[in-house]
Formats: structure tokens, sequence, C-alpha cells
């Protein structure tokens, strides 16, 4: 029982392990003016994409469902260096590195530092030495490893590039949201995600509303036209507008139907029906139609739809008919 459990859970981590979100790009090296393709693996859910230049600064953002791919050209940022693609899904965050016009970048980064030139005297006889003149990117976010980390890049080129990290304070969600999508049957939604990528929801701001309602709390740190609104289907909007459109109208030949079937109704219960005058009148016309082979039934139904006898006197009409006929002789005593 042990052995069966235990592959069970080796089973399911392995799972885990391949359904671990990934991003990737076409290669790591570009020039200007190359476009950069990303592709985003196993992503559950809505995933939005971030590419970031060497200075931390967010240069395009991008959205997307499922496994899926975007771009990036090159020539949106002016700055070479090492470039970041972050991907944040349900399941969980993912990121790569690419380098624009900047050779080697990623693998240059956590090298040791070249030993200094024999040719070039040190500083302590007093001769020139190459003085590292560092260039840092402003500190990542604080994430759910409460780290922070920057790239450097050496301006003189005495050492290779590096990155540091330092540890920070417990991770503050900030939430980015999209505008709010059409009105789509009463209801309209947004694309928000977390800058911060803290893996929490407590500040998560509401991503569905009424059209006509005021923006739920808690608010977003702020809106980004960057970000596009979830997809709304046409024909789900042109649905609504031609009921918009023409509701007046379908309304209005529902109850001209309606109001027409009452007075057919109205005509067929009230129409006057004709009346047979006498009780011996609706003998004899009774005695002609079976005289003329009109079976009982037939006369019945005939006498019900078009006349205004009853039952009772219909069947006192027949059963009259039944009794043998009686001649009385007004001379005998």
């Amino acid at each position: 029982m042990k052995k069966i459990f235990l592959f069970i859970v080796l089973f399911l981590l392995s799972f885990s392990l391949v359904a671990a979100v990934q991003v990737s790009t076409s290669k790591t090296e570009y020039s200007g003016g190359d476009t950069v393709t990303a592709t985003i693996s196993d992503c559950t859910g809505t995933s939005i994409v971030r590419f970031k230049n060497p200075g931390g600064d967010t240069v395009d953002l991008k959205s997307g469902e499922g496994s899926w791919s975007t771009s990036y050209n090159t020539l949106s940022d002016s700055a070479d260096g090492k470039y970041t693609v972050s991907v944040s899904c349900t399941n969980g965050p993912a990121q790569t590195n690419f380098c624009v016009d900047a050779p080697g970048c990623i693998s240059s980064f956590n090298l040791p530092a070249p030993p200094e030139s024999p040719n070039l005297p040190s500083t302590s006889n007093g001769g020139s030495s190459c003085t590292p003149d560092w260039s840092c990117s402003t500190w990542t976010f604080c994430g759910p490893t409460s780290t922070q980390s920057r790239s450097c890049t050496d301006l003189n080129h005495c050492q290779s590039a590096k990155d540091e990290s330092r540890a920070c304070e417990p991770c503050l969600e900030s939430w980015i949201c999209s505008l709010w999508a059409e009105c789509n049957a009463g209801n309209q939604a947004r694309a928000c995600y977390d800058e911060h990528f803290c893996e929490t929801t407590n500040y998560k701001p509401g991503l569905e509303k009424g059209c006509n309602q005021a923006d739920p709390l808690p608010p977003p740190a702020r809106i980004s036209s960057q970000l596009p609104p979830p997809f709304t289907p046409p024909s789900a909007i042109a649905q609504q507008s031609v009921w918009d459109n023409y509701k007046i109208y379908f309304i209005g030949g529902a109850a001209a139907v309606l109001l027409a079937a009452l007075v057919l109704l109205a005509i067929h219960y009230f129409k006057p029906k004709q009346v047979a005058y006498n009780l011996n009148e609706l003998k004899q016309w009774v005695r002609k139609e079976k005289n003329m082979g009109t079976s009982e039934s037939d006369i019945r139904q005939i006498l019900k739809q078009n006349t205004g006898w009853n039952n009772e006197e219909i069947n006192s009409a027949f059963e009259s008919l039944k009794q043998p006929s009686r001649v009385v002789n007004a001379n005998s005593a």
C-alpha cells in the first residue's frame, strides 16, 4: 500500500513539473530591427507577457490564452543589452532573456572578473589603470522570494557585466488592469495582472461588473491602455445590437399576433348558432335525415355544431321517433 501511495505522489510531482509554465524566444542574440518571437507553453487561462529593457522599464505588453506566441521588434527601444521576457499565468510565472546589440550579454553574467592586464601598471605604483564605470538598471520589484535583482554593465569595459541581488520587504501586490471591454449582455470585463508577481490575490481588483455599475473595489494600481481588454465575440455584440435596435418591433409583432388569436377565439365561441324553433320541427328534420341514410352519430354531430338544441332535447327527439305511432280514433267512445 505504501509503495502505491509513493508511486502516486511521484507521478503527481512529475506531472506538475511537466506542466510548469515556460517562455522561450526563437534565439538569444538579436540586432536592431530584428523581430523577437516569444512562445508561451503550458499556461492555464489568460497570460500576461511583459518585455523589459536593460533598465527594467516595460517596453511592450501582450496578453493571450493557453499556449500561444507573440512578437517584439527590437526597434521599439533604443537601449542595448539584456532584455527580459516575463509571463504571468494562473498556474505560475516564468521568464527568459535575450540580448540586443550586445553579443554574449547573457553568458557573461555571473562570470568572475577578468584579471588585470600585466601590461597596465597598478594604482599602487601611481600609474594609470582601468577604472570600472558601472551602469546598473533599477532594482526589480520585490517578488515572492523576497529578493530584488538588477543588471550592471561596465561602461569602460574593464570588467564583465554582472547581476546583483539583495533581500527586500515582503512582496507587495501592484495590479495593472486594462480598460473595460464593450458592454455585452449587461456585463463588462477587463484583464488584470500583478506586475510584482507576488502570487497572492489579496488586493486583486474585480474583473467583471454591470455595464452601469461603478468600478468594483479594490481599485488597481493603474490602468494601462497597452493591456488589451478581454475579447468579446462579435456575434454576441451583433445579437445585442439587433435586439436593442428592433426590440420595439419584436414586442409589437408578438402583441399583434396574440391579439389576433384572441379575436379568432372570441368569434368562434360567441358566433350565433342556428337554432331550431320547436320540437316537432326537430323530429321532422331528424326523420328526414334518417330516411336519407344519415347515421345517428352524424345527425347528432350536425345538431350540436349548427343548432341550439341541447343533448337532452336531441335525445328526446330520437326516443320519440323510436316509439310506435298511435292512431287515435276520434269517433270511438
